[in-house]
């Protein structure tokens, strides 16, 4: 169901690098685990929640409160939010990773998080230790012009890259925005078709650069 334009072009493009061990690899993956070791105390892990690998548990949230009050280990760890960070509820713990890839309000930083033990009150316990890695996001930006994904996602991915480039992250709110566009144009669109100028239109809302013009890695 996936097509070459702005609403699932970039998964179009991931799905044609992938090869059937990989995707063995992700059928195989839970939606969650429970990391243990003796002596330590266990840790829920997850990407979006235990529940769906989709849901955003954003830092100081009911969900994470909810979902904290329903496993059954004292420290959870996610991600998907993009924003790294930690919070306690009723003497549990949240740990939110961060983001490699699309690091929001950190350009030129690649967000990971250290686990490291420690001793409090005679207890084992878990402190997080948020690092933020730099790389050439210049050239990770041109990469993904030159390399196709521009052209098959343009401005999912024009997006992505402002966000690579600056930190500032529309894409939630630039593929909401063109979905009502698309259907006030036409009631009966389904996404992914979703026509390009309803995301030119609400790229420009934003503006969102259109890094097609761009065509070396001095001017990106």
């Amino acid at each position: 169901m996936w097509i070459s334009n702005s609403a699932s072009g970039n998964l179009l493009y991931t799905y044609g690098q992938l090869v059937d061990k990989d995707f063995d690899f992700f059928r195989n993956l839970p939606i969650t685990f429970i990391y243990e070791k003796a002596g330590y105390p266990s840790i829920t892990c997850c990407h979006g929640s235990p529940a769906s690998s989709r849901e955003l548990l954003q830092l100081n949230e009911d969900p994470v409160k909810q979902w904290l009050e329903k496993i059954d280990t004292d420290y959870m760890i996610c991600a998907h939010t993009h924003y790294p960070g930690e919070m306690t509820y009723k003497n549990k713990h949240y740990f939110n990773s961060g983001s490699v890839g699309i690091s929001i309000d950190d350009a030129g930083y690649a967000q990971c998080m250290l686990l490291e033990s420690g001793v409090e009150n005679g207890t084992t316990i878990w402190k997080p230790q948020f690092l933020k890695v730099p790389y050439d996001n210049q050239k990770v930006a041109q990469d993904m012009i030159t390399g196709g994904l521009l052209s098959i996602a343009p401005w999912f991915v024009n997006s992505n890259i402002l966000t690579i480039l600056t930190g500032i992250d529309c894409s939630a709110k630039m593929v909401e925005l063109a979905e009502k566009l698309a259907l006030e144009d036409n009631a009966q669109t389904k996404w992914p078709h979703i026509d390009e100028k309803n995301f030119e239109e609400a790229a420009a809302y934003y503006k969102i650069p259109d890094y097609r013009a761009r065509n070396n890695e001095k001017e990106c």
